[in-house]
């Protein structure tokens, strides 16, 4: 087992499982492991095999418990599998353990075709080779801190959607206060077929680690959710996710498109940095974006002192200006970005208007919350 089976594994862990099948996963003597969390339904399979021990059928899952195989599973690099009645010895490097077998029927999972199947339940599939596969990674993580967090009575909004139409390849979440999107491509992106599926938010950090340990991927909307194949260089995991049903409220309308009364250019990595080492002084978790002609400065202030951190030029700016923003919904907007990033803030009005922060195929908007 390596890293990536661990992934599998993270992915799949439910901290507290509604049903006692929840809390196990299968594994097998080859290093093969499935299982579900109630949303998540996977299997994970090495290739080529390990050599089996104590099992001669290939196809046989021991159940054991979720939690405490994680914890062995560590950095291992191979981890020897041997039965004892209703128990499984695990041996890695200078550590034994003995982990119970859940006794129980396993339901069955619903899995989409291995590579080079079909299965007509799940039609023809969409596939991503590695660089597409990799930005989808980034991008559903980039995006779902813009989604409302978990309950609550708006559940479209508490996930990343993920959706191939006229507009292209794209993925957005909004929590109907702030806004993020990414495009992934054209509208000829991953051929003719559109779709549209809401992936929630709670497991897109373990399924983009996954995605981005991949080299091929391929997806197949399924109605009430979506299949997942990811192929890696010696490993095939299989997902189905459990999607959120429904679809956002048009949202392209609420993009600005300008005017603009400022339009100004900053390194996100250095005011990401800036956030960060400046966010201990801010006492109202808010800070405040100063537009001059000298330049783009970041400024905190609270009960233990302040402090200023210049982020950009101010070329071009011919008036001053002064926005605050929840420190956290700024960095949220510019950790979706790799290198420059505009801000464009919009002509002075009675209320607060979303502030545009753009950058090439990506797009986010915050509303500040008061400007001077």
């Amino acid at each position: 087992m390596k890293g990536q089976a661990r992934k599998f594994l993270d992915l799949l862990h439910k901290k507290k499982p509604l049903a006692p099948h929840e809390g196990f996963i299968g594994l097998r003597a080859d290093g093969a492991l499935k299982g579900t969390n109630g949303d998540i339904d996977g299997e994970f399979v090495p290739s080529p095999s390990p050599p089996t021990s104590g099992l001669e059928d290939e196809g046989a899952f021991l159940f054991v418990p979720t939690a405490p195989l994680r914890g062995l599973l560590g950095e291992e690099e191979a981890l020897e599998i041997t039965p004892l009645g209703n128990q499984v010895v695990v041996k890695g490097k200078n550590i034994t353990a003995t982990l119970g077998v859940f006794g129980d029927e396993y339901p069955p999972l619903a899995l989409p075709p291995r590579p080079g199947e079909e299965e007509e339940s799940f039609g023809v599939g969409v596939s991503m080779e590695e660089a597409l596969l990799h930005s989808f990674a980034e991008a559903i993580r980039t995006v779902v801190r813009m989604a409302a967090q978990e309950g609550g009575d708006r559940p479209l909004f508490q996930g990343a959607q993920v959706e191939r139409g006229g507009a292209g390849f794209r993925v957005v979440a909004t929590d109907g206060y702030r806004l993020a999107l990414r495009e992934l491509g054209s509208p000829q992106a991953l051929g003719a077929k559109d779709f549209s599926f809401i992936l929630p938010r709670k497991w897109i950090p373990g399924l983009g680690a996954l995605l981005e340990e991949g080299q091929r991927g391929t997806l197949y909307p399924n109605g009430t959710g979506v299949g997942i194949v990811i192929e890696g260089e010696s490993w095939v995991a299989r997902l189905y996710v459990r999607t959120i049903p429904g679809k956002l409220p048009p949202y392209e309308g609420l993009i600005p498109q300008g005017p603009w009364s400022h339009v100004v250019r900053l390194r996100a990595e250095e005011a990401l940095r800036a956030i960060e080492r400046l966010s201990p002084l801010s006492d109202e978790g808010s800070v405040r974006v100063s537009l001059t002609p000298e330049g783009v400065s970041l400024s905190v202030s609270g009960p233990y002192g302040e402090g200023e951190a210049l982020v950009g030029s101010g070329r071009g700016i011919e008036s001053s200006a002064s926005f605050f923003f929840l420190l956290d919904h700024l960095s949220d907007a510019l950790r979706g970005v790799k290198g420059d990033v505009e801000m464009k803030f919009p002509p002075e009005s009675h209320s607060p208007s979303p502030v545009l922060v753009e950058s090439e195929g990506y797009k986010a908007l915050i509303v500040p919350l008061k400007k001077e």
